[in-house]
């Protein structure tokens, strides 16, 4: 037993969290192309065919490619746009 007494005095605070606003924020987005018949017609329209149907073949096209932006000057209308109407966000021809 000890002699004295002894008393023990603990102090709670609320941790501390370093907090930032720093940093980038990545959302991942969807896109949904329309149905196959709906895409292949517009895009051999696009591609200059006349009375472009689903079922004619296409040699125009040879390649796609993605960008992250618009080019300079590009005005999104229907018949450039092969994304359903569903779509988070739209494609472009």
């Amino acid at each position: 037993m000890p002699e004295n007494e002894v008393i023990i005095k603990a102090i709670w605070a609320k941790p501390t969290i370093a907090k930032s606003l720093d940093g980038t924020i990545h959302r991942r987005v969807t896109a949904t192309f329309d149905t196959g018949t709906i895409v292949n017609s517009k895009l051999k329209g696009l591609s200059g065919q006349n009375g472009a149907s689903y079922n004619t073949q296409n040699t125009t096209i040879i390649s796609f490619e993605y960008k992250g932006t618009l080019p300079a000057g590009f005005t999104p209308a229907e018949e450039n746009t092969i994304s359903s109407s569903t779509s988070e966000t739209p494609i472009y021809a």
